[in-house]
């Protein structure tokens, strides 16, 4: 009986060792470091960033500054901020960075009417933008 029970053990801890191992390779691998290297290319594309921002006045300030701090040409893209409820200080912030502020005041806001209000009073910029990309 104590035979049985001690290759019974054993077959076990084999199979745990073998799914530990699996595991432990893989753990290891991916401890190094690979750098991705991008492709250079000739085009650049332009982005519009939308931020609806909704009583959002901890954050929003952050959020932008974080973006405009990506390695991306930053004439290649513009960001719009639709300041809905946000205190005026935050506003002021806003309007220093190097950002489009449109302000939103409605009784029972959504981010889908404040996204419209962005797009409806921006389309000027988007045709702009989309007749240079066809060039």
């Amino acid at each position: 009986m104590n035979i049985l029970i001690d290759i019974t053990d054993s077959i076990l801890f084999i199979l745990m060792l073998l799914s530990v191992l699996y595991l432990l390779v893989f753990a290891i691998a991916s401890l190094r470091k690979r750098k991705f290297v991008y492709p250079s290319t000739e085009k650049r594309l332009q982005f519009l960033i939308l931020f609806p921002a909704y009583k959002e006045d901890r954050v929003i300030v952050e959020s932008v500054e974080s973006f405009l701090n990506q390695d991306y040409p930053k004439s290649d893209f513009d960001i719009v901020v639709i300041s809905d409820q946000l205190k005026e200080e935050t506003n002021q912030q806003l309007i220093q960075l190097p950002v489009t502020v449109i302000e939103a005041n409605y009784q029972n806001s959504t981010k889908a009417k404040a996204l419209n209000l962005a797009i409806n009073s921006i389309k000027g910029t988007l045709l702009h933008i989309a007749h240079k990309h066809t060039q």
